[in-house]
């Protein structure tokens, strides 16, 4: 035993040994097990978007917005990727001149929280699962995605209860990367679970529109991936009446508006927020 413990223990000679070690050890005990309870109380939770262009929000505009919908909800955070800072969730804040599914999804869903909530986004048209969003692929977009993940958890305690994935569209292009798209999707889901620490996360998947031509003619293939994945806490949404642009691949406003509504209401139906057990 250290000298100085031993002289602390030998001025306090009249207090019984045998009992002193086991309360401080009880004290300690309950300083610690009250640190981690807070900690988890104050944890944010925190929502993950990712995927390609109908996730960016390429045809929506933020002045075609409902009134209600353009300042944004006051209790959700965006994770900015740059300043690396939360920053109020507002149109604009994740496309310059649009929006994804993530503003008219966090007023959706607001009132499943009473305080601050988060949103992080990663999201780039064009990419495929295949390749370009596999774990596997050291450089790929979900690394870069579990980085940022990681980064904002330094900035504060999050708790990331859900992910909402819009992609597929790229991976109807080539048969092999459609017959793929079953395993990748799976291991996308066990691998955000596992980087982004919860293994209970709800993943929602959005299904890709019916757009049978010749440059998506896998359509069907990716589809039926997303309807059929058999894992836990997975759901899809249907956006077959989702309305688009002029391109007919793209979401407009008001349809982004209805996609994020939709997945809200997904989330709301399957996610299990961690509250104090009533007395």
């Amino acid at each position: 035993m250290p000298m100085q413990n031993k002289t602390h223990l030998t001025a306090h000679k009249n207090f019984p040994s045998v009992l002193f070690l086991p309360l401080i050890l009880l004290l300690a005990g309950c300083s610690f097990g009250e640190f981690q309870t807070n900690e988890e109380e104050e944890a944010m939770p925190v929502y993950v978007f990712a995927g390609q262009s109908n996730m960016l929000g390429k045809r929506s505009r933020a002045d075609e917005l409902p009134e209600d919908l353009r300042s944004g909800n006051s209790r959700a955070l965006f994770f900015h990727e740059r300043s690396h800072t939360w920053i109020p969730l507002t149109p604009g804040t994740t496309q310059p001149k649009g929006f994804g599914p993530e503003i008219a999804f966090a007023e959706s869903i607001a009132d499943l929280h009473e305080g601050e909530f988060g949103i992080i986004k990663v999201s780039r048209g064009g990419t495929n699962l295949y390749r370009q969003w596999n774990p596997d692929n050291p450089d790929s977009l979900f690394q870069r995605l579990a980085r940022l993940v990681a980064t904002a958890r330094q900035t504060r305690p999050i708790k990331v209860i859900g992910m909402i994935w819009i992609q597929g569209g790229a991976d109807a292009r080539k048969q092999h990367m459609a017959n793929a798209y079953a395993d990748n999707l799976r291991l996308l889901v066990e691998r955000s679970r596992e980087a982004f620490g919860n293994p209970d996360m709800h993943f929602v998947s959005s299904r890709i529109p019916p757009k049978n031509n010749r440059r998506k003619p896998h359509w069907p293939t990716v589809r039926a991936a997303q309807e059929n994945l058999q894992i836990t806490n997975f759901s899809w949404a249907n956006s077959d009446d989702i309305s688009t642009g002029p391109d007919g691949v793209h979401f407009d406003t008001l349809g982004m508006v209805k996609l994020g509504e939709r997945l809200a209401q997904i989330m709301r139906d399957n996610v299990a927020l961690s509250a104090p057990a009533p007395n």
